[in-house]
């Protein structure tokens, strides 16, 4: 659904302006945001792929509508104002914050893009290292067993797998299970169905 993407874009978005703020706006919050924001939108608007960057402005419009307000209802308890207990000085901070991203959207978004290829490109860096430093050990005989690259590779495969999982199935549940006696046939589980 598109405007998954936008809200995973407005998270990473956030997450990164924040900085040492996302102790005080959590994840959480963002949440409830996008959650009273579908309230507001009609179905067929939230899944139109033309509006991604209209529902990103509308996401950062509202941070700083529940800001300026100091209201934050949280969705499942509306009577509970998760903002309600801020200073004026954070407050103030916060709002400066989510004006500088909203005064160039498009800044934020290349800055977070670039930061998950770098986090992506670190990982696949570390992976691969890590193969190449597990020993090869021998066997009685002094021939060289490849366990350890197999397993790391099985590892690999695995993540690899989850990650398009994750990839194809935008915003659904995701679980894996691995029977402990036979860790080589993982399952998956997404939204209820067993594969």
């Amino acid at each position: 659904m598109p405007f998954m993407k936008t809200f995973y874009a407005f998270k990473a978005i956030m997450n990164r302006a924040l900085g040492r703020y996302n102790k005080i706006m959590k994840p959480y919050i963002l949440r409830s945001l996008l959650l009273w924001a579908c309230d507001r939108v009609k179905l067929r608007y939230l899944s139109n792929e033309d509006i991604v960057a209209e529902c990103l402005l509308g996401l950062i419009d509202d941070t700083l509508q529940c800001l300026l307000s100091r209201s934050c209802p949280n969705y499942f308890i509306p009577q509970y104002n998760m903002i309600g207990h801020l200073d004026d000085q954070t407050v103030l901070k916060l709002c400066q914050v989510v004006l500088m991203v909203r005064s160039d959207p498009a800044e934020h978004v290349r800055n977070a893009v670039d930061q998950v290829k770098a986090a992506r490109e670190l990982t696949k860096s570390y992976h691969d290292e890590q193969i190449e430093r597990r020993p090869i050990s021998s066997s009685a005989n002094g021939a060289p067993q490849s366990n350890v690259k197999q397993n790391s590779r099985q590892e690999l495969d695995l993540a690899e797998k989850m990650r398009r999982l994750v990839d194809s199935n935008p915003g659904k549940s995701i679980s894996v299970f691995i029977n402990p006696d036979d860790h080589s046939q993982p399952h998956f589980r997404i939204d209820g169905k067993f594969f």
